[in-house]
């Protein structure tokens, strides 16, 4: 049985295993969207510093005491939605994909955007056409 927790990262959590969730979710998901050459190119630790940004919140998804996902947020980077709450990411190991814990972080991020006095929220997706 799955013990899974949601919780902020620590100093303690490796952010290239953090940041290869970021890299092997973009290369399941974008296939096909994104030019393939691109994907393959993605340079292992690419998002190890956007973790580090302390602007905002970055959650991860452990399960059985492996990190197998992360969403990040904060308050709106845009001007014209400030005062609203951003959903930044949310990815997941492929293997994990499908199976709840995506709507988990969501609910997760949700609920700490609230706590920040964040009513409003907003997310940015691309979309297949």
């Amino acid at each position: 049985m799955s013990i899974v927790e949601i919780r902020y990262i620590t100093p303690a959590d490796d952010k290239m295993t953090i940041s290869r969730i970021y890299e092997e979710s973009w290369k399941y998901a974008y296939k096909g969207i994104i030019p393939q050459d691109y994907l393959e190119s993605l340079p292992e630790g690419r998002w190890v510093a956007n973790l580090e940004n302390s602007n905002g919140g970055t959650l991860v998804c452990v399960d059985n005491g492996r990190i197998v996902g992360t969403s990040s947020f904060c308050e709106s980077r845009f001007n014209q939605f400030k005062g609203w709450g951003e959903i930044i990411s949310i990815y997941l190991l492929p293997d994990y994909m499908g199976r709840g814990f995506g709507k988990a972080l969501f609910h997760s991020v949700i609920v700490e955007l609230k706590k920040w006095v964040i009513e409003i929220f907003f997310c940015g997706f691309l979309k297949k056409t």
